[in-house]
Order: C-alpha cells, then sequence, then structure tokens
C-alpha cells in the first residue's frame, strides 16, 4: 500500500515523534491509496500543532485536495476544528472556495454542520464565496436553514451578497427547506427580508405553506399566514393544497387556521377527485372531519374518480364517529355507488366492521339489498366471508335471503360451501330459503356441502322436507357422486341412509360413485357401497370402463380385494370395454403384477380374452416391448 509513515505519526498526535520530520528522507507530501496527505490528516483529526508544524516548512503542499476533491482546509471546517482553521487561511496559498467532488465548500460543511465559529472565519474572507451551489444545488444557506441552524442562517442572510431565494434542483429554497421542518424562528428570519418569495413551488408543484401545513408544524403555518403575498390555495403537482395535505395528515390545529381565512377553498379536488373532507374520512380524524362538516360550502356527497364519497371511506374503515358525523346530515346520501357498485353498507359488511353496519341498518333510508357490479349483495358478502353476526343483522331488517350473484349463488350456496353450519341453519329457519337453488354450474347448497365434506351441513340441509338429495350438476354429478369421488366417507354414509338417494346414479360421463371411489382409492367408500344389494357393481361409463377396471389401472391392490371378495363378482374381470380390453388387460398393460397376482388369488383362472387389436392378456404379467419403460427396451439398428 502506498503510504507515508507521516499519516500514523500525525494521526496519533506524538509530539515527540515530530522530530521524524527533520529527516531529510521523509517525503511530506505522500499520500495514502485515498489520497489523504499528512497535513490533511492532522487537520481532519484536528491536530493543530502538528499542522503549524507542517505549514512552517516551505516545502508541503497546504492545498492539496485528496481523491474526494477534500482540502485540509475542507476537512478541519467539515469536523469542526476552528483553531486549524485559523491557521490554514493564514497561508497565503490557501484557496478556501475549493470544493470536493459533490461540489461541496468548506463553507458550505461548516454550515450544514453547525459550525457558526467556523463560518464567521470563513465569511470574514474578502474571496470567500458564500453563494456557491454543489451538485445539488444546495447553498450554504440551504443547508444551514434545513438543518435548523439559526445562528448559521442569521450569519449568511447578513451579507448582502446572498440570495435567498436561490432554489436547488429539486426547486426547493432555503426557505421552503426551513417550512418543511419546525423551525419557525429561521422562517421569521426569510420572512423579514423584503425580498424573500414566500410563495415560490418546487418542482412537485409545493409552497412553503403546503411544506409547513403537511409537516404539522403550527407556528410556521402561522407566520406564512401572516402574509398577504401567501396564496393558500396553491395546489401541486397532483391537485392538493395545503389544507388537503394537512387533512390527510390528520392537524386539525393546522385545518382550523386555514379555514379561517375568507379566501380558502374548502372543498378543492384533487387529481384523484379527492377532497380535504374526503382525505380526512379516510384516514379516520374526526376532529378535522368536524371542522369541515361545519363549513356551509363543503359538499359531503362528493365522490372521487371512482366514486367513493367520506361516508364509503369512514364505512370502510370502521370509522363509526365519522359514520355517526356524516348521517346526521340532512343532505347526505347513504347509499351512493361506486363504480364497482358497492356501498357504504356494503363496504362496512366486507371489512367487517359490525359497528358500523348496525349504525346504517338503524336508517330507513339504507337500502340493504342493493348489489355491486358482482351481483353480491351485503347478505351475500356476508355469508360468503362466513359472518354470522351481520349475517342475523341483515335478516332482521328483511334483507332478500335468497338472491343470487352473477355465478347463481345465493347465501346459502356460500355458507354451505364454505362449512359455516350456524349461517346454514339460520338461512334455513326461513320459509322464503329455496335449498335446492343451483347456480350456474347446476351446483345446489346440498352438493356444495357434500363435495367439500361438511357433513353437519349436509345433515341440516337433508332435514328439510323439500330438498332434492340427487339433484345433479351440469355434468351430472349427484351429492352422492361428489362425495365419493372427494373421499368423504361420514357424507357418503349420511347421503346412503336415505331411501331416496339413488346410488347407481351416473353423471354424463356415465360414471357412478362406485366408479369415482375405486378410481381415487377410498377403501370405506368402496366397501360402503358394495355392502349395499341395490348396487351395481360392473355398471360401465361411456367409455366401457368399470369401477374395476379404474381401480385395476391405477394399481389400488386394496380396492381389487374389496371387489373380489364380493360374491358373484366373476363377470367383471372379463368384462369388455368398447377397445376390448378387460380389467387384466389394463393390469397387464400397466405392469401392475401385484394387482395381477391379487386378482389371480381371489378368482382363480380367468379365460385368456383379446382386445380389439387381439392384444392377450397373459398371465405372466410380462409386458411387451412398446409398454415397457424406455430404459429397458432392446436398441434396434
Amino acid at each position: 500500500m502506498k503510504c507515508t509513515s507521516n499519516k500514523y505519526v500525525i494521526s496519533s498526535s506524538t509530539t515527540t515523534t515530530v522530530g521524524l520530520l527533520g529527516v531529510k528522507k521523509w517525503n511530506l507530501n505522500a499520500t495514502d491509496v485515498a489520497g489523504i496527505t499528512a497535513i490533511s490528516w492532522a487537520a481532519r483529526k484536528g491536530h493543530g500543532s502538528i499542522v503549524k508544524i507542517y505549514l512552517a516548512l516551505g516545502d508541503v503542499a497546504s492545498n492539496n485536495a485528496d481523491k474526494s476533491g477534500r482540502t485540509p482546509l475542507f476537512l478541519a471546517a467539515e469536523n469542526g476544528y476552528e483553531d486549524v482553521v485559523k491557521l490554514l487561511l493564514e497561508r497565503k496559498d490557501i484557496t478556501p472556495n475549493t470544493a470536493d467532488n459533490y461540489g461541496r465548500t468548506p463553507l458550505s460543511r461548516a454550515a450544514r454542520k453547525r459550525y457558526p465559529g467556523i463560518v464567521k472565519i470563513l465569511l470574514e474572507r474578502k474571496d470567500i464565496t458564500p453563494d456557491t451551489t454543489d451538485i445539488d444545488g444546495r447553498t450554504p444557506l440551504s443547508w444551514a436553514a434545513e438543518s435548523g441552524h439559526e445562528d448559521v442562517v442569521k450569519l449568511l442572510l447578513e451579507r448582502t451578497d446572498i440570495t435567498p431565494n436561490t432554489a436547488d434542483n429539486y426547486g426547493r429554497t432555503p426557505l421552503s427547506r426551513a417550512s418543511g421542518r419546525p423551525y419557525p424562528g429561521i422562517v421569521k428570519m426569510f420572512l423579514e427580508r423584503e425580498d424573500i418569495a414566500p410563495d415560490t413551488t418546487d418542482r412537485d408543484g409545493r409552497t412553503p405553506l403546503f411544506w409547513a401545513a403537511g409537516g404539522g408544524y403550527e407556528d410556521v403555518v402561522k407566520l406564512l399566514l401572516e402574509r398577504k403575498d401567501i396564496t393558500p390555495n396553491t395546489a401541486d403537482n397532483d391537485g392538493r393544497t395545503p389544507l388537503s395535505q394537512a387533512a390527510r395528515k390528520r392537524y386539525p390545529g393546522i385545518v382550523k387556521m386555514l379555514l379561517e381565512r375568507e379566501d380558502i377553498i374548502p372543498d378543492a379536488t384533487d387529481q384523484d377527485g379527492r377532497t380535504p373532507l374526503l382525505w380526512a374520512a379516510e384516514c379516520g380524524c374526526e376532529d378535522v372531519v368536524k371542522l369541515l362538516l361545519e363549513r356551509e360550502d363543503v359538499t359531503p356527497n362528493t365522490a372521487d374518480i371512482v366514486g367513493r364519497t367520506s361516508l364509503w371511506w369512514a364505512a370502510h374503515h370502521g370509522y363509526e364517529g365519522i359514520v355517526m358525523l356524516l348521517l346526521e346530515l340532512k343532505d347526505i346520501t347513504p347509499n351512493t355507488v361506486d363504480k364497482g357498485g358497492r356501498t357504504p353498507l356494503l363496504l362496512a359488511v366486507v371489512s367487517q366492521m359490525w359497528d358500523v353496519v348496525k349504525i346504517l341498518l338503524e336508517r330507513e333510508d339504507v337500502t340493504p339489498n342493493t348489489a355491486d357490479n358482482s351481483g353480491l349483495t351485503p347478505l351475500l358478502w356476508a355469508a360468503r366471508i362466513g359472518d354470522s353476526d351481520i349475517v342475523r343483522m341483515l335478516l332482521k331488517v328483511d334483507a332478500t335471503p335468497d338472491t343470487a350473484d352473477r355465478y347463481g349463488r345465493t347465501p346459502l350456496s356460500w355458507a354451505a360451501g364454505n362449512g359455516r353450519e350456524d349461517i346454514v341453519r339460520m338461512l334455513l329457519e326461513r320459509e322464503d330459503v329455496y335449498p335446492n337453488t343451483a347456480d350456474k354450474n347446476g351446483q345446489t347448497p346440498l352438493l356444495w356441502a357434500a363435495g367439500n365434506g361438511h357433513e353437519g351441513i349436509v345433515k341440516i340441509i337433508l332435514e328439510r322436507e323439500d330438498v332434492n338429495p340427487n339433484a345433479a350438476d351440469l355434468i351430472g354429478r349427484t351429492p352422492l357422486l361428489w362425495a365419493a369421488g372427494s373421499g368423504h366417507d361420514n357424507v357418503v354414509k349420511i347421503l346412503l341412509e336415505r331411501e331416496d338417494v339413488t346410488p347407481n346414479a351416473a353423471d354424463k360421463a356415465g360414471r357412478t360413485s362406485l366408479s369415482w371411489a375405486a378410481e381415487k382409492s377410498n377403501e370405506g367408500i368402496v366397501a360402503m357401497l358394495l355392502e349395499r344389494e341395490d348396487i351395481t357393481p360392473d355398471i360401465a361409463d361411456k367409455y366401457g370402463r368399470t369401477a374395476l377396471s379404474w381401480a385395476s389401472e391405477r394399481r389400488h391392490t386394496r380396492i381389487v380385494d374389496i371387489f373380489m371378495q364380493r360374491r358373484g363378482f366373476n363377470r367383471d374381470v372379463v368384462m369388455t370395454d368398447p377397445t376390448g380390453r378387460t380389467a387384466l388387460v389394463h393390469t397387464s398393460e400397466k405392469q401392475h403384477t401385484g394387482v395381477l397376482k391379487r386378482g389371480f388369488e381371489n378368482q382363480g383362472p380367468v379365460p385368456q380374452s383379446a382386445d380389439i387389436n387381439n392384444s392377450m392378456c397373459l398371465f405372466s404379467a410380462e409386458p411387451s416391448e412398446s409398454h415397457q419403460h424406455p430404459s429397458k427396451r432392446t436398441r434396434r439398428s
């Protein structure tokens, strides 16, 4: 590493080692890898006595900058070493305005770090440039103002060559920077200047008043509003005014100050169509909402660009106090819908805000059956999310209990499918709820409950005399078929206890509950079905496949066992599908040796039978080469 021992001598400030400087072999201007010389290290560490010794040597470069552009003066000023700064400034070859790689001068760093003594020393130099900007366009005054260094700001503003309105690259002036912080003293100093521009906007269109209002700095807002040249309604690039920002950030004190202005526009909308009232309602600031509603020129029903009103926002977030304030207004419209067709009541239901739902339902002019664009009413939503308390509240106000959404699903359908027994029971106690209503896929509430394994709900629905337990969906599947295929043993058992349930019912593919249970390896269900005298085990589907055929192909040996143990079942083994294949052919083709052996053990010898391609089912169960795994096939030339 390129480095001189001088660095270590200086940084440790050991006086006895200074004698080393007398040795002629030392290169006093040598640098380390960062380009820092020994005198720079001494200045950076505040070792004034060492710096003084170096400066006494004529061949020391006291103004050299390191790789970051920092001179000894810069480092001393940045770190607050006033005595070192004085020593360096006594040199005629020191340039006080040398900037680092970021355009920052010693004065800029001292102003930002709040070293008023160093700032004063630098400003006494005739060759100082007090208004130099860095790469961000920031002046020493800008940094001091934002950092809250009142004494430094005062020193800078006493200069006649300081421009107080210089904007940085973001368009923010020193006043804007100070207004965005709790520095009323600095703001006051700026406003006392005749040449100050108090209403300048930055590149986002924000004024000093906007920054102060959004930051919640009441003292700063008060100072700014005392000026006649302040426009309180100036909006930023998003259309938000200082009042809108204060309402949004929940600052009632600032809102009150702004509303006391005669020229204030309390109902201005931003680019999203939101007024200060809308923002306050969304953010739950009840004090601000109250202040705004006391004004006659505030419209409580104003909606944003997607149709959301103040009541909509308050209901959605469950701000019951704000909901009550809004509902006390004579001109309030409680049923306004947004672009999604959602009312305040529906939003309160979706968000499960029980108190707000209760407050809204106490109104006679609130419509409980308004559906959104998906056809979902408040009751449908409550049943869908499983909120029994809200369901109970809605049923008491005569909400229509059997309305269907755009998919044809009723509250009963949603509750049954999602396993909400309490809601299902509540709905079925009503005479105007029909248990057999099917959705657009033909699925009834019973079918939904059976398919999802909700046995308790299946029992409840079957207690209704008017229920149809065999109602099939559009693909012909009944509740029994769905339960059997999904492996819900208890549901199958409940359904089979009914005399009016058809165990051999087939779907549009010709598949029965036994066929589905066999393929899915649901042993308990297969056994349950085969115990019935009225079950027909060898029904073939439209592909000619039987239940045993499906079980054999899927390698379900235990299912095959159950079939083989049933009396009089030999016929199914040799029964062929439309391609002429028996269960044994399918078993052999798939190389399911275990299933094949189990079949022989239970049935005894079975005649060989060929499919339509004259493929034989061989007892050896050895697959033909075409059915072997690719890795086991014989390579052919």
